[in-house]
This record gives C-alpha cells, structure tokens and sequence, in this order.
C-alpha cells in the first residue's frame, strides 16, 4: 500500500508539474505574440506618421511656399520696397497669374452684363405686372401699390366709373368687341387725365378708377365730367343704351387738405355715389355727401 501511495504521489507530481511547464509555455507564446503585435502597430504608426509629415512637407514646399513667397514679393511691390532678383520659377507664375487676368477681366464683364439684364428683365417683369394686360393702364395690383403710398391729410380725389349697358353691348357684337370698347374707353380716360400724377385703373370688368391728387371737390367734378363727355363724344355705338351711343356714370370722392381719410374709405364712397349715378338715369356724375 505504501509503495503504491508513493507511486499515485510520484505521478500526481509529474502531471502537476507537466502542466505548469505547459502554462508556462503558453505563457511565452502569449508574450512573444503581444509583443509582435505592438512591434507592429509602432511600425505601422511610424510608416503613417513618416507618410503625413511628407505630405506636409510637399504641400508647404511645392504649394505654401511659392504661395507665400508670391505674396511677399507683391506686398514688397506694393509697398515700394526694394525685391530680389526674380527666378525663372517666380517669373513663371508670374507670367501665369498675369495670363489669367484676361480671363477673370472677361469673366467678370459678363457676369456684370448678365446681373444687368436680369435687373432689366426684373423691372420689366415687375412693370408688366401692374398693367393690365388688355386695357395697358394699371390694374388692380397697380392700384393696391399706389395704396401704400398715399399720404392721408393731402388732397385726393376718386373718380369711379362704370359702362352703362356693357352686357347688353357684348349681347349684340360680342366679347371680341367687347374687348376693344374696353380698350378705346381706356385710352379715351386716360387722355382726359392731363396731369403726370393723375392715374387710371381697371378696377375690374367694366369698371374703372382714376386718382386725382391735389384736386379739391369743384376740380374734382370738372375732371370727372370731361371723362364722361370724352367717352360719351367718342360716339361708339351701342344699341342697348337708349341713346345708341356708349356712355358711362361716374362716382366722385374727395379728400380735402387736412382730412385723414384713407384711399379705401374714398373708394367706397366714390362707389356708393356711382351708383347713385346708375340709380338715378345712368350717364350722369354724381358727388359722394354724407
């Protein structure tokens, strides 16, 4: 038994000891491969940080430095400076700066002549807008924008007129007549307007407003009346009215020195007035009253 207990023991110690030496072994392994493994990433490291520092010294050598040394040689110009004799490298780049010129002058011209024709056509565009496209005189946007610059406590006077017996005038020629009768109306109000400050708008349909400034009640009236008498004298014909001839009635609102009435509030009551003109016979003027 006891010579058996010491062989169990002997070989327990064998295997015991077997196994640390293969541990140990291992462990080497594992060391030697962690330190090839770093071995590595120093040379890698190294490899990159040599590859950066000679991109950097490319960049400053071959495109910092010649930029540089071009921009201290013109300062040195500019500034009356006495400069160095000039190398066929500088004189090369020199010579190419000196060949874009041109280019960049050309350039820079048409670049100008286009921003220039595309303001044309802005203001142009923005012209076009505010008339109306069959009558040529302003439209309602036209007369929105002269909104905004009305100055209530200043004179101003609203003519507002309407086509008496329009639809029966498109009944019996049609809209292509209709069309032109609006047209002549147009031109025909427009000509009783003697003054540059003095506007017409095609409100809408058949009707139409004018904006008189400066004009007080009495001079309001007489204008208002030679617009009707002008298209009324201009003799188109229309059957449906009971003269045969194309007339108009006609609304007047003033705003006197001092009053603050606004452009809105004038409008309206030129429009209650010209249809008092309807109201009362048609072809007539009549002055907004309380």
């Amino acid at each position: 038994k006891e010579r058996l207990k010491d062989g169990l023991s002997a070989l327990s110690d064998y295997a015991v000891t077997r196994e640390m030496l293969k541990i140990s072994s291992d462990m080497m392994n594992v060391g030697a491969t962690v330190s090839r493994v770093r071995l590595q990433f120093v040379l890698i490291g190294g490899v990159a940080f040599g590859l950066l520092l000679g991109i950097c010294i490319l960049i400053r050598h071959n495109i910092l430095k010649p930029l540089l040394s071009m921009a201290n040689f013109l300062r040195d110009l500019r500034q009356g400076r006495k400069t160095g004799e000039l190398s066929p490298a500088r004189i090369r780049e020199i010579q190419q700066i000196m060949d874009m010129l041109p280019l960049l002058r050309s350039a820079m011209e048409q670049l100008s002549m286009r921003t220039s024709l595309l303001m044309e056509e802005r203001d142009e565009y923005a012209r076009l807008s505010l008339k109306d496209a069959l009558t040529g005189i302003g439209n309602r946007w036209a007369l929105e924008e002269r909104k905004k610059s009305d100055m209530p406590g200043l004179p101003l006077a609203v003519i507002m007129f309407d086509i008496d017996f329009f639809k029966k005038y498109n009944d019996a020629f049609g809209h292509l007549e209709g069309d032109r009768c609006l047209q002549q109306v147009a031109s025909v109000a427009k000509g009783s307007l003697h003054r540059h400050s003095d506007a017409v708008f095609r409100y809408g349909g058949e009707e139409f407003v004018a904006l008189v400034p400066g004009a007080d009640p009495e001079a309001a009236v007489l204008i208002a009346g030679r617009v009707r008498e002008s298209i009324r004298d201009a003799g188109i014909d229309n059957p449906g009215a009971p003269g045969g001839v194309l007339t108009v009635s006609v609304g007047v609102a003033c705003r006197c020195l001092g009053e603050t009435t606004t452009l809105d509030a004038l409008m309206a009551q030129a429009d209650k007035a010209l249809y008092s003109s309807k109201r009362n016979g048609r072809d007539r003027v009549t002055v907004f009253s309380e």
